[in-house]
């Protein structure tokens, strides 16, 4: 059975209903102080209380009810908020009518909605939605930290939120998140997928004083480090990867890599195990580049996702699996590593003694010297064949 929609005969009727509960006294600014004492934030907070669903009904009432009406998509005028939810909005919009950050977290979280609905009053509002006003800075960080949550990259949305992004990026110069127990769903961490989704989509260039160039002298390094593990674990998804993309994150890789390698701390780029992982990027390049960073020192993040591709890489790519087998076991070794890789290791150094490649052959034998330094005899009997 198809889903069904609510009669738009029955408009005024709802309407009605909305706006009794928007006027409905939950939550008080003193119920909203005590819930974050107990530890529930104002935006979730929003989510289970009458007034704030009452005003996130209205905008989805704006919605559906733009969506009843074919004669504003027929000749082509803009998109237009009905009078009485305006109303509504704008009342709830002045602090010193509505008290709550709850509520204000709604127009946070819904901005995108609100903008697509109508975006000349969602621009004329966006100063009362994020206000500058340091006096007003908790409804401001309330309603940015409810849309960055809630909602994936909108390039529609750039001009107008890009000022918010920006004042984002500055923030995050707070030496508290370079902690490593802050959790991967922290806003901060999902600002660093929106600023990727600009840069992909031509909205951010390569440069010191854009917002990628302001986020690398700003953030701390667990940040910068996992903006560009987060790149490569989207490229290990099962999704293709366009000429046109690959072309982007190689731009973007080699732009922020040169400045890390001639800084020194290569940390940073330890995350480009993923990219090589994933097979997205052109082989050749990933090849070069996850080299240089084990030769600086930079090391991996998680290398099972290098060390599972060697064995096909042994067939197709000798030499490359090689140099990449003795970089590991040179710059980044661990005895965890040599366990789990053991087979993809013999793998490709039985393939190397076996090659008659003399080359080949002197890498194969050093590095199974440093793995027999490493206590690791169990490569020793390929020396026997």
């Amino acid at each position: 059975m198809g889903r069904r929609s609510i009669p738009q005969e029955l408009r005024d009727d709802i309407w009605q209903v909305i706006a009794a509960l928007a006027e409905d006294r939950d939550p008080t600014a003193e119920t909203e102080d005590e819930r974050e004492r107990e530890g529930m934030q104002p935006e979730i907070l929003s989510l289970n209380s009458v007034r704030p669903c009452a005003i996130e009904a209205a905008i989805r009432f704006a919605a559906w009810s733009a969506a009843g009406d074919h004669a504003s998509v027929a000749d082509g005028s803009s998109p237009t908020l009905p009078e009485n939810v305006r109303d509504v909005l704008d009342w709830h919009l002045d602090p010193e009518r509505e008290r709550t950050r709850t509520v204000h977290a709604v127009f946070g979280r819904h901005v995108n909605q609100l903008y697509s609905l109508d975006p000349e009053w969602t621009t004329e509002r966006a100063p009362a939605i994020f206000p500058e006003d340091p006096s007003q800075a908790a409804l401001r960080d309330i309603a940015w930290r409810a849309f960055i949550d809630a909602n994936r990259f909108w390039p529609r949305s750039w001009e107008l939120l890009e000022p918010q992004y920006r004042r984002a990026i500055k923030a995050l110069a707070d030496e508290r998140l370079d902690k490593k127990d802050v959790s991967l769903v922290d806003p901060s961490d999902v600002l660093l997928g929106h600023l990727l989704s600009a840069y992909l989509n031509d909205l951010i260039e390569l440069s010191d004083d854009s917002l990628l160039g302001m986020f690398s002298e700003t953030a701390p390094l667990r940040l910068r480090r996992t903006f560009l593990e987060m790149i490569g674990t989207n490229l290990s998804g099962e999704h293709d990867v366009s000429e046109r993309v690959q072309g982007k994150l190689q731009q973007l890789w080699e732009w922020r890599a040169e400045k890390v390698f001639a800084e020194g701390n290569v940390a940073e780029l330890a995350g480009f195990d993923w990219w090589f992982g994933s097979g997205k990027m052109p082989h050749e390049w990933s090849v070069e580049q996850l080299l240089r960073v084990l030769e600086a020192g930079g090391g991996v993040t998680f290398d099972y996702v290098v060390t599972q591709r060697l064995p096909d890489l042994a067939a197709t790519d000798l030499p490359s699996a090689v140099r990449i087998t003795a970089g590991l076991v040179e710059h980044a070794y661990t005895p965890h590593m040599v366990l789990s890789a053991r087979e993809p290791f013999r793998t490709v150094l039985a393939a190397a003694l076996a090659s008659g490649d003399n080359e080949l052959v002197a890498t194969a034998r050093a590095t199974i010297s440093r793995l027999y330094a490493d206590r690791h005899t169990e490569f020793n009997d390929l020396l026997d064949d």
